[in-house]
């Protein structure tokens, strides 16, 4: 153990080292003590003999990280908040993915003044961190001025980190008018084919945040992909092959979409289904515009270059694509597809081919040529097309062997949601009288069946009395059927107009049994007899 009189040649250097009689035991790294002393067994005495001299330096070192800037800051993959390559303290999970708490790594010798200068500077940063790097979610999370339904979709946006499937909400986007989606796409919502997502999320530093958050308050930080999905965002891959393990929830948070093997970064991905769409739109016609690349006959369409360069994909690649979108493909050869595309050839295309203008030479070159290449008459211009030599290449024809295929949406079926369900309220209330309604519904299907069975029963023994107190009823139904077009016992079923037919609107029908017409028809046959 030191002695008293040896503290006083104890002193910390401006860099943290620690000397100890002109000896170098250690260093202090951030807020806490490392001694690297030969004599592993003195060193807590030496650390309990030195305690008031870095309980001082602690101090001095709370005041100096109080003041650092938030540049000095980071917050690394390990979750830990660094101050110049220090560890400050380490990321716990919080109230809620956007709202992380924290716990100091400091040793004890750290008094409560310094803990509590320590406390206030990393929770500023961390919520400076959260909000500068998620700044779309904030936005949208604290957007009171926004309307009940596009209220309930900003919601949805904050709750999924910024990407959610537009199938999940297409009853909620049915019902968006044009203001309300302008007041959403003033926030950097973009409304998309497959997705409504935030665009500023879909960049390295957003998806490094939203991955650790995400892990953190889900406890996935073990879990497969965490950091190498990042990193395939961060060299700039538009599309790659998913990785067997991997959490598919990482995919999401950084911005791809998982297409059967095939992770897509959901902004390129509807890059590409505006080409198709411009694809699918062009018609045929002898005034329509250029024919896009890709184009076919207005319903179909085939895989363009720049489809397969925006993507970053290969053929067959795409066709994977494709197809888990909900893509059907029809194959067709290839000397068919040329020759429709021939035979409905645009009147812009024809013309683009005549009106082509012809290179200019550059310089002076004809004139120093004009003696070396003779000018050839027109009749002599023709150059006849070369001839293929050999009998392997007589016989080949590979336009009429190869395949292209054409695509075209086939829509999936999609269990909507029931339309109570659609429309439910913001709050997480239940619908009590909508529940017991659903509850009684087979009682009161019942009780509407007792009422309609006692009312035909009535309807039946009506008819049977008056049946027995006419004797002239085969000769009234006979002539009712005539008249109103209705069948008789005997007759077929007329679906014809009734003759006294005017086009007015029918009103309740006239009992002719108690009609005096009906008497005096009943007496005149009577008398007939």
């Amino acid at each position: 153990m030191m002695r008293e009189t040896e503290m006083h040649e104890a002193e910390i250097s401006p860099a943290g080292e620690i000397m100890v009689n002109k000896q170098n035991i250690g260093r202090i790294e951030g807020f806490r003590l490392a001694l690297t002393g030969e004599n592993p067994a003195g060193l807590p005495a030496i650390k309990a003999e030195l305690a008031p001299l870095v309980t001082a330096w602690y101090e001095q070192q709370a005041e100096r990280f109080a003041a650092a800037a938030n540049a000095d800051m980071a917050v690394d993959q390990d979750e830990f908040v660094r101050w110049a390559g220090w560890l400050i303290a380490r990321l716990i999970p919080g109230e809620d993915v956007l709202h992380p708490g924290f716990v100091l790594l400091a040793d004890d010798e750290t008094g409560a003044q310094a803990r509590e200068k320590m406390a206030q500077r990393v929770r500023r940063f961390i919520a400076f961190y959260c909000e500068t790097t998620l700044k779309p979610l904030f936005d949208l999370a604290g957007a009171e001025a926004l309307t009940e339904k596009p209220r309930f979709i900003a919601l949805r946006l904050v709750e999924q980190l910024g990407v959610v499937p537009r199938r999940e909400i297409a009853a909620e986007l049915k019902e968006l008018d044009q203001e309300s989606r302008a007041a959403l796409r003033r926030f950097g919502v973009r409304f998309g084919v497959y997705h409504v997502f935030l665009p500023a999320l879909l960049k390295p530093a957003p998806a490094q945040a939203l991955t650790l958050l995400w892990a953190l308050k889900n406890n996935a930080q073990a879990r497969a992909g965490k950091s190498d999905i990042v990193a395939q965002l961060m060299a700039g891959r538009t599309s790659f092959a998913v990785e067997e393990g991997g959490d598919r929830a990482f995919y999401r948070l950084a911005g791809y979409c998982l297409l059967g093997k095939r992770a897509v970064r959901i902004d390129m991905l509807e890059r590409c289904a505006d080409l198709i769409r411009h694809a699918q739109t062009w018609r045929p016609g002898k005034a329509a515009a250029p024919r896009p690349d890709g184009a076919y006959d207005g319903k179909y369409f085939t895989i363009s270059q720049a489809m397969l360069s925006i993507l970053g994909a290969k053929p067959e690649d795409m066709e994977e694509i494709l197809r888990q979108s909900g893509y059907k493909a029809r194959p067709v050869s290839k000397v068919d597809y040329r020759a429709f595309l021939q035979k409905n050839e645009t009147a812009a295309e024809k013309a683009g081919e005549i009106n082509r203008p012809a290179a200019e030479p550059v310089g002076d070159w004809p004139a120093q040529t004009a003696a070396i290449i003779p000018r050839q008459s027109d009749e002599n211009a023709f150059v006849p097309a070369a001839e293929p030599v050999g009998s392997k290449f007589a016989s080949s024809d590979k336009a009429a062997g190869e395949i292209i295929l054409l695509w075209r949406y086939q829509r999936r079926p999609y269990k909507k949601p029931h339309k109570k369900e659609q429309k439910r309220p913001l709050s997480s209330a239940p619908d009590k009288a909508g529940q017991a309604l659903r509850d009684n519904r087979g009682g009161v299907a019942a009780a509407a069946g007792k009422r309609f069975a006692g009312q035909q029963q009535k309807a039946a023994a009506t008819g049977k009395a008056a049946a027995a107190g006419n004797s002239a009823a085969p000769q009234q139904e006979q002539r009712a059927a005539e008249r109103t077009g209705s069948p008789g016992s005997n007759q077929r079923r007329n679906f014809g107009k009734p003759r006294n037919f005017d086009g007015r609107k029918q009103g309740k029908p006239v009992n002719i049994e108690d009609s005096p017409f009906a008497a005096l028809a009943a007496l005149r046959d009577k008398m007939r007899q």
